[in-house]
């Protein structure tokens, strides 16, 4: 309301009615009915407009919040309610047309929703001191009364329609949180759906053809075509370890630690299979913590490759995966291995490379240590939410 009430089209036309209240006196027959004159009107359309221009200069150079907008937006209503009932007192007719331009007022401050106490005040006390004026400085009794009756109807009109404004912002806001919270579960809906499909379509087809594999792989037993055709069965394994992986991140927008760790511990066990022992250390994460999808499916990947590189190519009799949540996401993956090739770092254009950029994609940072006693990856990310990443 505030953006739109200091928008240049909106103010300017505020700014140009208020020039038509200023020159109202000089219009024929306008004038008497009015019962003032320009140095009446002149006066208070200028020190309105001043104060009008301030608080539009400082709305749109500090915003809403600023303490300059603040207290000219407070002395601008001011301002107002005692420029309108002053022309009344100048016209010497309680029963003033400028009452119209206090009851514009009541309409315009109960639709901006801000100050309502303070306007209240204003709305109520200036027709009060008016009423006072006209008993105390004319003796009037009637426009005394006249002032107390319009001033209570627009203090009730205005805290009336101010409560009413307020309510439907609310039910505006409650609208929107509803339909965010629709779109929200449309969108988990399709997620879930895209699950079911890669599941139940491209995950079965990939077993059933790794299964064809394995089986001609027993057929031809040793030679040439069995040893490509165990690499093209690898291949297609490692495609299905990706398939469910991402069909496992794919089921909910986020999981806890718990969850996350259940989904690596029977990955790892997987992996490692008969020939390597494994030993999966969960060192915990703060209460309640939980991982978006795409952060879990990354942490996922990490470490499935890490374990699954281990296996195949160090050669080691166990493999330590270490996990921890606090302060910060800490992945270790450790072996006892023949250790990596001197080179092979600088050298690897799929997988070790692939484990950096997936740390770097979540703000984080890997790095391997390795020796004649085996290899150690660490991955260090940061927690869901944090400023510093």
């Amino acid at each position: 309301m505030h953006a739109a009430m200091r928008s240049p089209l909106l103010a300017s036309g505020m700014w140009l009615l208020a020039g038509l209240v200023a020159v109202s006196p000089l219009v024929p027959g306008l004038g008497p009915l009015l019962g003032v004159r320009l140095g009446d009107t002149g006066p208070v359309v200028l020190l309105f407009g001043t104060v009008s221009l301030g608080a539009t200069v400082a709305f749109h150079r500090a915003g809403r919040h600023a303490w300059t907008y603040r207290l000219l937006n407070w002395l601008e209503t001011a301002v107002s309610v005692g420029g309108e009932l002053y022309l009344v007192w100048a016209s010497g007719n309680a029963s003033s047309p400028f009452w119209v331009l206090y009851f514009a007022l009541v309409f315009h401050a109960a639709g901006t929703g801000s100050a309502r106490l303070y306007n209240a005040l204003l709305l109520a006390g200036g027709p009060t001191v008016l009423a006072a004026a006209f008993w105390g400085g004319r003796e009037d009794v009637g426009a005394a009364a006249v002032c107390v009756g319009t001033g209570a109807v627009g203090t009730l009109v205005y805290v009336t329609l101010s409560r009413a404004a307020a309510q439907l912002r609310d039910m505006m806001a409650e609208r929107e949180r509803l339909q965010a919270r629709v779109a929200e579960l449309l969108v988990h809906e399709e997620r879930a759906r895209i699950a079911r499909d890669l599941h139940d379509g491209v995950g079965s087809e990939l077993s059933a053809l790794l299964w064809s594999v394995r089986t001609l792989e027993a057929r031809l037993g040793e030679g040439g075509r069995a040893e490509e055709l165990s690499g093209f069965a690898e291949r297609i394994r490692q495609g299905t370890d990706e398939l469910r992986s991402v069909v496992w991140a794919l089921r909910a927008e986020s999981q806890d630690w718990e969850s996350l760790v259940a989904h690596l511990r029977g990955r790892c066990l997987e992996l490692c299979g008969e020939q390597v022992a494994l030993r999966f250390l969960d060192e915990g994460a703060p209460a309640g913590m939980v991982l978006p999808g795409e952060a879990r499916l990354h942490v996922v990947r990490i470490v499935q490759e890490a374990v699954r590189n281990a296996v195949r190519h160090a050669r080691p009799r166990t493999v330590t995966v270490r996990l921890r949540g606090h302060e910060e996401i800490r992945v270790e993956v450790e072996d006892d291995g023949e250790g990596l090739p001197e080179g092979a770092l600088e050298r690897s254009s799929g997988g070790l490379r692939n484990l950096r950029h997936r740390a770097a994609a979540l703000g984080g940072t890997l790095r391997f240590s390795t020796s004649l006693q085996g290899t150690c990856m660490e991955a260090t990310l940061p927690l869901p939410g944090d400023p510093s990443r």
